[in-house]
């Protein structure tokens, strides 16, 4: 019969073959697996092309995996078996023998073996189109949708496994937590699902220090790392003030050294959404900040004036901090804005304009 491996079931295929803890590696063929044809990076006559597996065993037809690629393309073909010298040949017979670079998985029961070989001419490895998603620093990822990193190079499917592929949600504390996850591999692509995420939550996807098959100038490892954020839909919302401007519309103090504006926990503001959108008023001339800073993961200087009052602003992934460097304790009004396009690093606008005030008394 003619089988055609689709790519979606070859998914699920490889997932059932990846590593775990009792799988035997994909290049050691000491039990049902004895040898393949052609050879690993040999070079055959199109002519001449056959391609085969010797089993110690009968194999049932229904439980093998014979997939065969030809520059990347799927090549249909037919799979059939014959007993030779007290051993069984598992044959892919290609529809069309074509000249091209050839990649070959087979799997039966717990054993696979990955290899490559070229028809006619000097062999080459195949070169993939990197690519992945989510990509590093997407915003609002669907909550129950497949991940995947696509390498420039073929992936060896022993490799695969909780140690080299992680998905890590980065709480609001910057704590980070471990996400079980189920993997797969396609040649190149290592494939994840982690079942439904968490709402308004940052994440990192790890696919670290894997080995590729190693064919002539390939690289050793390979690695790829990429944060996102997952769905949020929720706008800004501010939570609390301090001084405690915000219930009081305007508090008053003695002596003034900074103030803030708290959003939810798990909130991600746009800074470059804060800078338009946070206006702060010193009797009443606008304040220009001598220093603005982004303190994410990191302190990011991303803006200097060169101003002889340095009032600082610190953007937080949830909160708002004006630094007045030794403070203020003579009379003076602060009035604080936040207009209604502040947004967070989703789009999502606060949609709604506030006004405080601040008496240094």
């Amino acid at each position: 019969m003619i089988r055609k491996c689709p790519l979606f079931l070859f998914f699920i295929l490889l997932f059932c073959s990846c590593k775990s803890e009792n799988q035997t590696s994909a290049n050691v063929v000491d039990q049902i697996i004895l040898s393949f044809y052609p050879q690993n990076k040999s070079s055959v006559f199109p002519s001449d092309l056959t391609i085969y597996v010797d089993l110690a065993v009968k194999p049932e037809v229904g439980k093998i995996v014979f997939s065969v690629w030809r520059d990347g393309g799927d090549v249909p073909g037919t799979i059939s078996i014959e007993e030779i010298d007290k051993k069984f040949r598992v044959y892919f017979t290609p529809i069309e023998r074509a000249e091209g670079t050839y990649m070959v998985y087979f799997g039966y029961g717990s054993e696979v073996t990955f290899w490559a070989f070229f028809a006619e001419g000097e062999f080459s490895p195949l070169i993939f189109r990197p690519d992945s998603m989510p990509t590093d620093g997407e915003k609002n990822f669907p909550l129950e949708n497949t991940m995947y990193v696509s390498f420039a190079y073929a992936v060896n499917p022993d490799v695969i496994d909780e140690e080299t592929v992680r998905l890590i949600m980065i709480k609001p504390s910057l704590e980070e937590e471990i996400v079980p996850v189920r993997m797969s591999l396609y040649s190149n692509s290592v494939v994840v699902s982690a079942g439904a995420i968490s709402l308004s939550t940052n994440y990192r996807i790890e696919v670290t220090n894997v080995v590729s098959l190693p064919y002539q100038n390939n690289p050793g490892t390979l690695s790829y790392k990429a944060r996102f954020r997952s769905f949020d839909f929720s706008p800004p919302y501010i939570v609390g003030c301090s001084p405690d401007f915000c219930v009081r519309q305007c508090a008053e103090v003695d002596f003034l050294r900074g103030l803030e504006i708290r959003f939810r926990e798990d909130e991600e503001l746009d800074e470059l959404s804060v800078l338009d959108n946070f206006i702060l008023e010193k009797n009443g001339r606008r304040v220009v900040f001598s220093e603005v800073y982004k303190v994410f993961d990191t302190v990011e200087l991303i803006k200097r004036n060169s101003i002889s009052d340095p009032i600082k602003l610190y953007i937080y992934r949830n909160k708002i901090f004006v630094d007045f460097g030794d403070g203020i304790s003579s009379d003076a009004i602060i009035k604080i804005y936040v207009l209604p396009r502040l947004s967070d690093s989703s789009g999502n606008l606060i949609n709604d304009f506030f006004s405080w005030c601040v008496k240094v008394i």
